[in-house]
């Protein structure tokens, strides 16, 4: 991976832990939120990146619907790690819990997107050899 990509995935991170930071009006709240953050771009973005650049979706609107889906699935991996009880939760709260940590990973794939491949086009997709003609069996 080239050095943008590799900044991407340090500063990305913490672009949503801002904005949650702001929004709350609470400084505090961007190391708590850095800490779940980075690992979790560790476990999901990484691979996910790399098989998007395999299949040549580096789009802004590709990371940005994957941030999406990464997003809610940290919200299910979180819950099953802490062992929360969604039962005692009202409905309401389950569902802009959810649309919170979506909205963290649509901001933290945008991010991504404008720190380490605007401006590159197709270039950092994998290079996939041309198709060959088949040989005719002797």
């Amino acid at each position: 991976m080239d050095r943008r990509i590799i900044k991407a995935f340090l500063l990305a991170p913490l672009v949503p832990c801002l904005v949650q930071a702001v929004a709350m009006r609470n400084p505090v709240g961007l190391i708590i939120y850095a800490i779940f953050s980075y690992p979790l771009v560790a476990a999901l973005g990484v691979p996910g990146f790399l098989l998007f650049r395999r299949l040549g979706w580096l789009s802004l609107p590709h990371l940005v619907f994957a941030g999406l889906f990464l997003g809610v699935v940290s919200a299910m991996l979180l819950s099953a790690a802490f062992g929360w009880e969604l039962e005692s939760y009202a409905p309401q709260s389950i569902a802009m819990s959810l649309v919170i940590f979506a909205a963290h990973g649509a901001i933290a794939a945008s991010a991504f997107w404008f720190i380490g491949l605007r401006g590159r086009g197709s270039n950092i997709a994998v290079k996939r050899d041309a198709p060959q003609a088949a040989r005719p069996l002797p």
